[in-house]
């Protein structure tokens, strides 16, 4: 992969707010984004004039209607073709459909996307039998972020989650019937019964009846980071739980409820898992 990680095109707030992110471009002169790729899904819908995309190697050709799906760390780019152009952009993070303190079972619907595509399949053409709906859910999804209020992130994420259920159908759904789900699902379930216990990634492995580097790869290839990891967050969810449901639970129970002796190490962790002290995170989501 050559191009460059980017941070410009799409930006989705804290950690632990906003997973989604919109912006729409029209404009008749040039318009060019150079090679790059997110740790997000990124949907690019043409509303008017055409475009050229790269995918890794490959160039393509956008028309009226066309939406192009780039997942998650997908080398792409874009450029105008001189004419008037319009273009919307849809960002979403995998948190949005799956993250450890939700259930295993949300992940299947990422498993699609896990494989490596080939070039043309990057588009959803205008005459697609699932691009009319597509589209226009891609719209409401923009009507929902211009509005005010309350429920208007909800409006939002359900709209997207629309979104990714018919990418799903376009892209073959893939039961999570698979060893690997499986091996995963059993590991999120022990961490789960172990929570109050310090654990570490050998001693997963070794109760899940793994080696070590199986488990590691596991991790890695369905999840995009390690077993450590995995166990940190699902440590750091729980203590959030325990924050927002116990408001008068100090922070040292709380960490040794998650299997953490030393407060003060706990608290660097959630501030690097969720960006913000525990202390912050409480005055922020205070009920």
């Amino acid at each position: 992969m050559t191009g460059m990680k980017s941070s410009i095109p799409m930006s989705f707030g804290e950690k632990t707010t906003a997973d989604f992110s919109f912006s729409v471009q029209r404009g008749e002169g040039d318009f060019f984004c150079a090679p790059h790729w997110h740790d997000c899904f990124e949907l690019f819908y043409v509303r008017g004039g055409r475009f050229g995309i790269s995918v890794g190697e490959s160039e393509l050709v956008l028309g009226v209607g066309d939406v192009a799906v780039f997942p998650p760390r997908t080398l792409h780019g874009t450029q105008s073709l001189g004419e008037p152009y319009e273009n919307y952009v849809f960002g979403y993070t995998n948190h949005l459909i799956y993250t450890p303190d939700l259930s295993y079972v949300n992940r299947k619907y990422l498993s699609p996307f896990f494989r490596k595509f080939r070039p043309e399949e990057h588009v959803i053409p205008a005459n697609h039998p699932d691009s009319t709906e597509l589209r226009r859910k891609l719209e409401a999804a923009l009507s929902a972020e211009r509005e005010s209020g309350f429920v208007r992130e909800l409006r939002v994420r359900a709209t997207l989650l629309e979104v990714h259920a018919i990418l799903c159908r376009c892209y073959g759904e893939q039961l999570a019937t698979d060893r690997a789900n499986g091996y995963l699902g059993a590991a999120a379930e022990y961490i789960e019964g172990h929570m109050a216990k310090k654990l570490s990634p050998s001693a997963l492995a070794d109760a899940l009846h793994l080696s070590y580097s199986h488990l590691a790869r596991l991790v890695h290839s369905h999840l995009g980071y390690s077993v450590g990891e995995l166990i940190l967050r699902m440590k750091m969810n729980r203590a959030e739980q325990m924050m927002l449901s116990e408001p008068g639970k100090d922070v040292s129970a709380i960490a040794s409820a998650v299997g953490y002796s030393d407060a003060s190490y706990f608290v660097r962790c959630f501030r690097r898992v969720r960006g913000c002290s525990p202390g912050a995170f409480r005055k922020k989501y205070a009920l």
